[in-house]
Formats: C-alpha cells, structure tokens, sequence
C-alpha cells in the first residue's frame, strides 16, 4: 500500500515523478502544466485570474501559510465584492493576483482589521461590514465550486453536512450530472450513502481521493493490520456520522441550520418546497426526527444504545425523542 499503491491508481492526480502526492499544477496530454483541482477554481476562475504561474503561485502561499485555499479564494472574492458595491473602501479588483496575495497574507497574520475578521470567516467579516449575500455559505462554510443549483443531490449535501458546505463530506454531482429523473428519494439515500462511506474512509485516515485503492472501504487493509471491526464498514460509516450529528444536536444545530442560503433560491436556482422535501426524505433515510434528531431506534441499530440516556453532556435523553 502507501504512495505506491496511490501512485498506480490514481494516476489521474498525481504525477509519477514526485516524492509525494500533491502539487499545485498537472500535466495535459499536449505538454501544459495548469494548475490542479480547487487551485485552478477558488484561486483561478473564481478570482478572475487566468495567468497559470499567477494560480500555482497563490496555492503555494495559501499551503505555506497554512490556510485552507477554497475558504481564502472565497474570502478573497467577498472582499472584492463588498469593495465593488461599496461595503469596503479596497483597492482589490478581479484578475488582480498581487491584490489576493496581500490580502492572503492578511487573514494569516491577522495583522490589519479585514484580515483579522476575515480569518474567522466570510460570515464573520458580513456580520461586522455588511455583504451577506455577496458569496453564500452553509453552515458559515463558503461553498466551494460546485453550483448545486443544477444538482439537487449536492445541495442536500452542503446543507447536511456536520462542518457546512464542504464537497470532501460527498460529492453525489459526480453522478447526478450523468443520469436523469433523480427522484427526493434516491437524492437522500445518494447523499446518506456517500456520506457513511466517506465516513469510513476519513477515519482511516485516508484522502477520498484515493478510493479506488479501498473499495472494499478498507476491510482488506484492516484485516492485514489483525483489525477486525464488530459490525460491516457500512454501518460503521453510518455510526460515525450519527456521533457527529449526536455533537451537533448537543451544541445547538437542528433542521434550520441544515438550509441553504437565499441567494441559491430564485427562478433558475433551487426552489425551496422542493428542497424541504428532499430534506424530509433524508431525515426519514437517516432514522431521524423531524427537526434533525437521530432517534432511539437508529443508535440502538448502529451500536450506540450504550450513550448516556440524557445524552452527549445534555442532549436531551433518547427516550424524549
């Protein structure tokens, strides 16, 4: 297993030279090297900037900085928005790298007053200068470049997951862009599915992006490693995900939070009836109650009847629910 392994089959990321998967750029059949993944997305289309070394450049200060490059990309196309409606006096334009790179270097070192509101988020910084509409976010994530306007199935999957719009929870538009007719049920059961799996994955400290390798979710590895889980890695996933959402529910989150923002709805945008269903349909997928709970039955199915009856430290207890 290990880089190996990763290297032979997920030929499609990385390239076979490097010491370790990773990097900013990717070769093209005809010789180009272009920037990779969200790099090319949050810091390239969604920032107006079309120059490839500009892009591959803002990657590597986000890596050295060590912040997240999808947040600071959208953290970026806010400023330059509140500054083009007059929210902010900011001289910062689309297609203006040198722009991005100042500010990214703001919100690391917190060391000017956007910078600081704007290193604990998009939502942080609306709240204080106005702008809530200007990039929308679930959860007080920004969502990264997959409109799920025209895919329901990644709309319920920004707006379920435990840490906001994040596309590494599931990315079900993979496969809804492909087929037609998906009904509010097979949205919920895509969306609860690659939800568990991933759940799996990331707990065995693995990147989804290397799922090929584990398609049988790691039960092969594990079993080489003398490691025998008690129940199918299905389940296991779905416990997990149960846990965080128990954690959620104990600091406060229940069915209003898991909604997304004004500015997807519209004409040619999501319609909120609709979505409220496919919701209805998830929570009836998941076992869980109405306003987001999971219930008695489903932690007495998935091995966690044992959690105390009045809950995670004060959610309220099971038998109420």
């Amino acid at each position: 297993m290990g880089i190996e392994a990763v290297r032979e089959h997920a030929t499609g990321r990385e390239r076979p030279n490097d010491v370790a998967p990773g990097d900013f750029r990717i070769e093209t059949a005809t010789g180009e090297s272009i920037p990779r993944g969200g790099t090319a997305m949050s810091l390239g289309a969604g920032l107006g900037i079309d120059e490839f070394d500009a892009v591959v450049e803002l990657g590597a200060l986000c890596d050295e900085l060590g912040i997240d490059l999808i947040s600071a990309g959208s953290a970026v196309a806010w400023t330059i928005r509140a500054s083009e409606n007059g929210i902010l006096d900011r001289e910062i334009d689309f297609g203006d790298p040198d722009g991005a790179r100042r500010l990214l270097r703001e919100i690391a070192t917190r060391d000017t007053p956007l910078g600081d509101v704007l290193a604990e988020g998009i939502d942080s910084a609306a709240r204080r200068f106005g702008g809530q509409e200007l990039v929308p976010t679930v959860k007080a994530m920004a969502l990264p470049a997959y409109d799920p306007r025209g895919a329901p199935s990644m709309a319920l999957a920004y707006a379920t997951s435990d840490r906001g719009a994040c596309h590494r929870r599931a990315l079900p538009i993979e496969n809804e862009v492909f087929k037609d007719g998906w009904t509010p049920e097979r949205v919920a059961t895509a969306v609860a599915e690659e939800q568990d799996r991933r759940a799996v994955l990331w707990s065995l400290v693995l990147d989804d992006f290397v799922a090929p390798v584990f398609s049988d979710l790691g039960a092969e590895w594990l079993a080489a490693a003398g490691v025998v889980p008690d129940t199918d890695l299905r389940t296991v996933g779905e416990r997990i995900w149960t846990l965080t959402r128990l954690f959620n529910v104990r600091e406060g989150f229940d069915r209003a939070d898991d909604a997304l923002p004004p500015s997807l709805a519209g004409e040619d945008g999501i319609d909120p009836e609709s979505f409220e269903r496919t919701l209805d349909r998830y929570y009836e997928v998941r076992e869980w109650t109405a306003d987001g709970r999971p219930t008695s039955k489903l932690l007495e199915r998935v091995g966690l009847d044992d959690i105390d009856r009045n809950g995670l430290n004060g959610l309220p207890a099971q038998s109420d629910i």
